[in-house]
């Protein structure tokens, strides 16, 4: 009997690599490099191929002449050339919901995080400085606090409704969702989000980048907003100008900012963001929760066994539409 073949770019977590394992018709190869190079040598009979990281290029995408599936190894698929896999005939399906609870709830710590001083009074007590951090450091409450989400699909919904938990006063804008959908998510539903900035005291953003998102929040949008308000992204880098946001930081503009993506990744240890006392940063890991992780793996392997099994899901092909 002939196995299918799934190349699998990078290890997912052991649980995914387990069920990998558990179909007598099909084998796998992990291959550790994301070099264009190495992909093109080993996708040539590949059935299907499981991506995290790694750009997925038109010249690996040609070289997969047995294709049946890309599958993104999360919700992002920026990396992977959809108009040459369209072009090829290959599906690209991501993960949908595997890991917007995870990012919600790292969204839901950047506020918390900046509204109690986490790392300020943190970072500060260690040093010794127990009276003066006391009596220097300013905190803030959520409660009552306006919240712009930006974006409120999977998981700008579930933010949405973590902080109206906690009694934040809750805004969205997403041309996708009429006024009287969003308002069944708890939100208040926004036309204009640019007039509104004077009154919001956290700006998230939850969608993708792409022409009309890029350098979405810039220095027009920071001089904007309250001094006192907050900028989070934990989608993808690029929606901001960092150049624009490390000026607002440092003439305390906007009061902090949390960032889980940057515009290129990994961020240079050098980059002047991660100067800054009033930013809290991490390395693009909200999804990267131990559940997270083992959801977003399974659902990528449920992804190859669809393909090869000729059924895949519709929702989870993103360039469903565009196949020829």
């Amino acid at each position: 009997m002939s196995k299918s073949r799934i190349l699998v770019i990078t290890p997912m977590h052991d649980k995914a690599m387990t069920m990998l394992s558990s179909r007598d018709d099909v084998e796998y190869e992990v291959l550790n490099s994301v070099e264009e190079d190495d992909i093109v040598d080993r996708i040539g009979d590949a059935d299907g191929v499981t991506v995290r990281t790694a750009k997925i290029t038109r010249r690996i995408i040609e070289a997969g002449k047995s294709l049946k599936v890309i599958a993104r190894h999360g919700v992002g698929y920026d990396n992977v050339d959809l108009q040459a896999a369209s072009e090829c005939g290959i599906p690209v399906t991501i993960t949908i919901d595997a890991n917007a609870d995870s990012v919600a709830e790292q969204t839901l710590a950047f506020i918390l995080g900046l509204a109690k001083q986490i790392t300020t009074y943190s970072n500060e007590t260690k040093a010794g400085n127990w009276m003066e951090s006391r009596a220097t450091v300013k905190t803030s409450d959520i409660a009552g606090a306006t919240i712009l989400i930006m974006g409120v699909g999977r998981i700008g919904s579930r933010v949405a409704a973590r902080a109206g938990a906690l009694g934040m006063k809750v805004k969205g804008y997403d041309p996708a969702y009429t006024a009287d959908e969003l308002g069944q998510m708890g939100v208040e539903a926004v036309s204009d989000w640019r007039a509104q900035l004077p009154e919001v005291d956290y700006l998230t953003l939850h969608c993708p980048r792409q022409a009309d998102t890029e350098n979405l929040v810039d220095s027009a949008v920071l001089n904007a907003m309250k001094p006192g308000a907050f900028v989070i992204n934990c989608a993808r880098g690029g929606l901001i100008n960092e150049a624009d946001l490390f000026t607002a930081l440092s003439n305390q503009t906007i009061a902090g900012a949390a960032l889980d993506v940057f515009d290129v990744e990994p961020a240079p240890a050098d980059h002047p963001l991660l100067s800054l006392p009033n930013l809290i940063a991490s390395p693009h890991s909200s999804a990267g929760s131990e559940q997270g992780m083992i959801r977003m793996g399974e659902a990528t392997v449920r992804s190859v066994f669809d393909a090869i099994d000729g059924q895949i899901p519709a929702d989870t092909i993103v360039n469903r539409q565009d196949l020829t």
